[in-house]
């Protein structure tokens, strides 16, 4: 059940119509409250919790705790990037767009225009709410989805379930649908898959779903058959992802790999640093065995860095 809070202007009469209307027609899968802009407002999203506040016109509000819907209604508004708007025109959507926004849904008002009722109108804003929740998947996922999401990476890395140890006190309160999202925006779903199935979890199939992304967000590629080094250097030029982290895992339990010539490469190139900081996030991340450590795990300032652009770069 996703709650919805929304706030409209004070005395912009047709809005608020306009929301009373959308809501008689929400499906059931939405709890939904309406407020004037005011500092009941506020107060409302601090006591009643929304998953989502959509804020209509001039209102606005403050918060970290909820995700951000704005249906600008004709007016102008500040366009953050990674905002998430709804037009109410093709109009108003390319103006919104002019003005630098990326995220942007048109939706016809009903109260204006015969070509939508308010079922459609309602039916696609929730495909909105939706797809904003799908969103930032990391930011939602449980510590038991996230473990069991390393522990499933692990085993597919090595091929065998007994690489990671026991997993009888997992499986309860998983959320797959946020795993699987994870695991996709981060370019490890086939992985995930593969490690789920040698963990023997009775997972739920994997649905396709959209999701919003940042603006400056890029789909990880596998790098087969690169060197350690060009993942390293990757991960320099690009930042950290579950992919590279796992790729680098692979390379990393390959018998053939020389330890000492390898980490005599990362000293004449500068890399040392990056290297060892990389080792602690795969530690974290895909539960690399010390054993498999070609040199110590460094957790320092380097490695918190490389640690937020991990856990950020799918933030909103």
């Amino acid at each position: 059940m996703i709650k919805i809070l929304h706030i409209y202007p004070k005395g912009e009469g047709l809005t608020a119509r306009y929301v009373r209307l959308l809501t008689e027609y929400a499906s059931a899968k939405v709890e939904q409250r309406i407020v004037e802009h005011s500092p009941e407002a506020q107060l409302m999203c601090k006591e009643w919790q929304p998953d989502i506040v959509h804020c209509y016109g001039a209102a606005t509000v403050n918060g970290d705790s909820f995700r951000i819907v704005v249906s600008p209604c004709g007016q102008k508004v500040p366009t953050p990037r990674n905002q998430i708007f709804i037009s109410r025109s093709n109009y108003e959507a390319q103006r919104l767009k002019q003005q630098g926004a990326i995220h942007v849904e048109t939706i016809l008002n009903p109260l204006i225009t015969k070509t939508v009722d308010f079922a459609v109108a309602a039916k696609k804003t929730l495909a909105v709410y939706q797809k904003l929740m799908d969103s930032a998947p990391l930011e939602m996922m449980n510590d038991a989805t996230c473990r069991l999401l390393a522990l499933a990476l692990k085993a597919a890395i090595h091929g065998d379930r007994r690489w990671a140890g026991d997993t009888s006190d997992i499986y309860n309160n998983i959320d797959f649908r946020r795993l699987y999202i994870y695991a996709t925006l981060e370019g490890v779903l086939s992985l995930a898959q593969k490690g789920l199935q040698l963990l023997n979890i009775d997972a739920p199939g994997y649905e396709k779903s959209d999701s919003y992304v940042p603006y400056n967000y890029h789909h990880p590629e596998p790098m087969t058959f690169k060197s350690l080094y060009e993942l390293i250097t990757d991960i320099e030029v690009h930042g950290p992802s579950l992919l590279r982290l796992a790729e680098i895992h692979q390379s990393l339990i390959n018998p053939c790999l020389n330890e000492d010539m390898l980490c005599k490469q990362f000293e004449e190139k500068g890399l040392m640093p990056l290297f060892c900081s990389t080792l602690q996030l795969l530690t974290e991340q895909t539960l690399l065995d010390e054993g498999f450590c070609p040199c110590q795990p460094v957790n320092n300032g380097y490695t918190d860095r490389l640690r937020t652009k991990l856990l950020n770069h799918l933030k909103l």
